[in-house]
C-alpha cells in the first residue's frame, strides 16, 4: 500500500497536468466619452497548471453589441479580445487567489479611418475596416473550488489599449496625433472545468 508522501506527490504531479476551461458574462468599460457604457460578452479561457502556484492560460472574448461605426477614430462594430499570458498565486482547500499579466489583442469589426485629405480642395478620404491593437490584461483572480473538477473563477483587472498616431489635422497637411493607451476596468465572472 503506498504510503501517504507517495500519494501526495502523485496527487500534485496531477494537478501540474490539469487543464481548464470557463465561459462566462464579461462587462467591460470603454474608457471613451462618447460611449461610457458598460458592454457585456462572452468569453472561454484554457489553461495549464505547471505547479500549484504558476499557470498559462489563453481566452477569448466576443462583445456582440455594435459600438457605432463613429465610436472614435480607432475603433467600432463589434470588439474581440484575445489574451494569453501568465498567472501566479496560492491555492488552498477550497480557494486560491491569483495575479495576472496577459498581453493580447483587442480587435474592432468595422472602424472609421481616416487616410487622409487630397488637394487643393482637401477631399477626405477615409474608409471602414478592421482595427486591431495592443492590449495589456493586469488583475486578480479569485477562484473557488466546487469539486476536484468544477470551479467558479472571478476575474478583476486593468485592460490597457494602445492605440495607434491618429489624424487629428488636415490643414495645410495631414498632421498624426500621438499614440494613445487608454484603460478599462473589465470584470468577469465563469465556471471552470478541469480535465
Amino acid at each position: 500500500m503506498p504510503n501517504a508522501r507517495i500519494v501526495s506527490e502523485a496527487r500534485e504531479r496531477q494537478l501540474r497536468a490539469l487543464l481548464f476551461s470557463s465561459v462566462g458574462p464579461i462587462r467591460q468599460r470603454l474608457s471613451n466619452h462618447r460611449d461610457p457604457a458598460t458592454h457585456a460578452g462572452l468569453g472561454t479561457r484554457i489553461g495549464y497548471n505547471f505547479t500549484p502556484h504558476i499557470a498559462a492560460e489563453v481566452q477569448a472574448d466576443y462583445y456582440p453589441a455594435r459600438l457605432g461605426e463613429f465610436f472614435n477614430m480607432e475603433a467600432g462594430g463589434r470588439m474581440f479580445q484575445l489574451q494569453a499570458g501568465p498567472k501566479f498565486g496560492k491555492r488552498f482547500e477550497h480557494f486560491g487567489f491569483f495575479v495576472k499579466a496577459r498581453p493580447g489583442i483587442v480587435s474592432f469589426s468595422n472602424a472609421f479611418i481616416i487616410d487622409g485629405v487630397d488637394p487643393p480642395f482637401f477631399i477626405l478620404r477615409s474608409h471602414f475596416a478592421r482595427a486591431t491593437h495592443f492590449s495589456l490584461d493586469v488583475g486578480g483572480v479569485l477562484e473557488f473550488y466546487a469539486s476536484p473538477r468544477v470551479f467558479a473563477r472571478f476575474d478583476a483587472g486593468d485592460t490597457m489599449i494602445r492605440y495607434g498616431p491618429t489624424i487629428i489635422g488636415f490643414i495645410p497637411e495631414t498632421v498624426r496625433g500621438e499614440s494613445v493607451v487608454t484603460h478599462q476596468l473589465q470584470l468577469s465572472a465563469g465556471v471552470g472545468f478541469r480535465f
